[in-house]
């Protein structure tokens, strides 16, 4: 049984951290059970609203999350593409500390702050039409010669 699955049946599930897919036994629902959503619906277009934090690679996620109630963060190490993201987030969204080089795949709604500092950008191409909060973008002067996006 895949988390698409288990969403597909209408179970309500909470989830705070997708890690990995399965753990050692694969054994999925208990690490649904023992992570963090609050709650989730699934949309019209095959998509799922979802109430919760996460903390996640966005190329990892194993169904498209439109509609986050919640933060997202995504500082993982050498990550490089926000493909996978949210694309409206009721909360703060972080990619900071990453190897990015523009903002596409990202969210296009962020309710709060938007931080994307210390990466590799080269431009803000991509970024959200929206911010509710602040957008950080410190120490990206290396390679960052436009502030359009």
């Amino acid at each position: 049984m895949t988390i698409k699955d288990i969403l597909d049946n209408n179970r309500r599930i909470e989830i705070k951290n997708l890690k990995s897919a399965y753990d050692k036994n694969n054994n999925l629902v208990n690490i649904l059970k023992n992570n963090g959503f609050k709650r989730w619906k699934k949309l019209y277009d095959g998509t799922y609203e979802v109430w919760g934090d996460l903390i996640e690679n966005p190329n990892n996620l194993p169904v498209k999350i439109k509609i986050l109630h919640g933060n997202f963060q995504c500082t993982i190490p050498y990550l490089e593409s926000l493909n996978g993201c949210p694309e409206i987030i009721y909360g703060n969204f972080g990619c900071d500390n990453n190897k990015l080089k523009n903002l596409k795949g990202g969210p296009k709604i962020v309710k709060g702050n938007y931080n994307c500092e210390e990466n590799e950008l080269e431009s803000l191409e991509g970024s959200p039409k929206e911010i509710g909060g602040n957008f950080i973008c410190n120490n990206n002067y290396k390679n960052l010669k436009t502030l359009k996006g």
